[in-house]
């Protein structure tokens, strides 16, 4: 005789089940919300239209302005925000002094040698010959630099790049990936305090990676800039992605190189790469 054992699902649980998840929505949210360190995730597939505002996968709120009527879709199963390289963005005010999208390197809840930042998502180009910015806290301004991933499609190899500073300096590292026109890319930038920052970048085969370890400041700086995808904060000096983004996430601390690159591989069919 077999007796059945009734059990209530936790939450934890829930939210790793998407190792078995078939349905694309419930994967990529399910992929955000298990990130160590997940300070917010937008996969752009859950949109308030009345706002109108894309909201924060991790139920933590942090909603962004859909400014200048970007559009959202489905390339296959891959929910994205579409930018028209003219105004379109998505931002969120920073909020003031150690509000929600500053994040120094200096958590005081996080254990110090996992202390840091890591912020990437998937991304396509329909340009490849401007400076387009991705994700980050930037107003183009080395006083009010965070952090930043952006695509210089302006300079020969057509590099990835990603960003720190610390309101005096700036510090950068570069991937060449030489990107083509309507691809996805994965994207996603790391920074250990005082020690280094990292870039990681793929569109099939294995992940690049590169990483700059001079010089690199013990904390970030605590800048009033917006945080925006496909922008400069408040549109400031250009810079408009023409392309899509997707699944983007904001991590207020280190994840390892194990953990970026599952994150590419779980991923890589959604984009269909």
């Amino acid at each position: 005789m077999s007796i059945g054992i009734a059990r209530s699902v936790s939450r934890m649980e829930q939210r790793l089940d998407w190792l078995d998840a078939t349905d694309p929505q419930k994967r990529t949210m399910g992929i955000l919300q298990s990130l160590p360190f997940i300070r917010a995730a937008w996969t752009m597939g859950f949109i308030d239209y009345q706002n109108p505002q894309v909201c924060d996968a991790t139920g933590m709120q942090y909603r962004l302005t859909n400014n200048n009527a970007s559009l959202f879709g489905f390339d296959s199963s891959a929910p994205y925000a579409e930018f028209d390289g003219v105004n379109q963005y998505l931002s969120r005010a920073d909020g003031g002094a150690g509000n929600w999208a500053d994040i120094l390197g200096t958590e005081g809840y996080i254990p110090v040698s996992q202390r840091g930042l890591t912020i990437g998502g998937w991304f396509r180009f329909d340009r490849l010959t401007n400076a387009e910015f991705l994700a980050g806290k930037n107003d183009n301004t080395i006083a009010n630099l965070s952090y930043q991933l952006i695509f210089r499609g302006d300079l020969a190899n057509d590099p990835l790049r990603f960003t720190i500073g610390n309101g005096a300096a700036a510090d950068s590292v570069d991937v060449n990936i030489t990107p083509e026109t309507g691809r996805w890319y994965f994207v996603a930038g790391r920074y250990d305090p005082g020690t280094e920052i990292k870039i990681y970048a793929a569109s099939g085969g294995a992940v690049q990676e590169n990483t700059n370890a001079v010089g690199i400041p013990a904390a970030l700086n605590d800048s009033n800039s917006e945080f925006t995808i496909g922008a400069y904060s408040a549109g400031a000096a250009g810079a408009y992605l023409d392309g899509r983004a997707s699944c983007v996430f904001l991590c207020a601390g280190m994840l390892s190189d194990a953990w970026i690159r599952c994150l590419y591989s779980q991923f890589r069919s959604i984009f269909r790469v």
